[in-house]
């Protein structure tokens, strides 16, 4: 079969050990087993965030609390390292600023190491208008998912009625199918995942100046929630062709290999069980 690594940005040190002895293991397995998305290998938020910002591709800089490096430019943001849940409360406009917010996150029982702080990239259109892409990869192939557009600078979902004074619902919902139909970031998209050493997940990103400006990398992202299956339009449009060619590229992961099953190494499942 095919194995998919997910999720491990949030597992311990020790489980995250184990998890790679696994993945060895089933290396031994020969062609009938594939895997990807290495458990330790493959870059997670901040090591991805801080080589594209090295590499140009990003414009923004990201910073572990733990370190003695603070950031350069502000407003920033804290956030978690390790869970998709958004900023830790508002920007923070100044050094003194984001101290105070990070004493606080400390004070509540938030381990240091777990904490960043996020220079905002400002990625407003003329209109105020934020965009936030989603697309997901699979083994080399990439799927436009969806367009959230937003009148706040945090994109989480659209929210159509606000946006409704700068776009027609009918038009927010042609652009967005339009971005699924014509997938017109793949190239810069594809060449982000190699970077991130990463051949499944969803990127969610933004343009800027033409270009992509990437937020971060969600190897277990949701492929679809059953309150969308509606029969909307935007159901229509944009939802079903998206789930459709995501579940063609899964579907392919494991075309050819045979079925079967194997022993896993008794002592590998014993560290996982000892580190779940």
């Amino acid at each position: 079969g095919f194995y998919v690594f997910t999720d491990v940005d949030r597992a311990t040190p020790e489980l995250r050990a184990g998890i790679e002895a696994f993945y060895d293991f089933l290396g031994t397995q020969g062609p009938k087993v594939r895997r990807i998305n290495h458990p330790t290998q493959s870059l997670q938020r901040y090591a991805l965030l801080r080589t594209l910002f090295q590499r140009g591709i990003n414009d923004f800089d990201v910073y572990h609390m733990s370190e003695d490096r603070r950031p350069k430019r502000y407003p920033v943001f804290l956030r978690r390292e390790d869970t998709h849940d958004g900023p830790l409360g508002k920007a923070l406009d100044n050094r003194d600023a984001l101290e105070n917010a990070l004493a606080k996150q400390l004070k509540r029982g938030e381990p240091i190491d777990r904490l960043l702080a996020v220079e905002i990239c400002d990625v407003r259109d003329g209109d105020g208008l934020v965009r936030k892409y989603g697309a997901f990869y699979v083994n080399g192939t990439v799927i436009p998912r969806h367009v959230v557009i937003s009148t706040d600078w945090v994109a989480k979902f659209t929210d159509f009625a606000a946006v409704e004074p700068y776009l027609t619902l009918n038009q927010q919902l042609l652009e967005e199918a339009r971005y699924v139909e014509e997938n017109p970031h793949a190239e810069q998209i594809a060449e982000t995942f190699r970077i991130a050493r990463i051949d499944y997940g969803r990127i969610d990103y933004s343009l800027k100046d033409g270009a992509i400006r990437v937020w971060e990398i969600n190897t277990n992202p949701v492929i679809a929630e059953a309150r969308n299956i509606d029969g909307s339009q935007r159901h229509r449009l944009v939802l079903e062709p998206g789930v459709r060619r995501l579940a063609q590229a899964i579907a392919q992961l494991d075309a050819g290999l045979p079925r079967g099953r194997f022993a896993v190494d008794p002592t590998i499942m014993e560290r996982l069980a000892a580190t779940g």
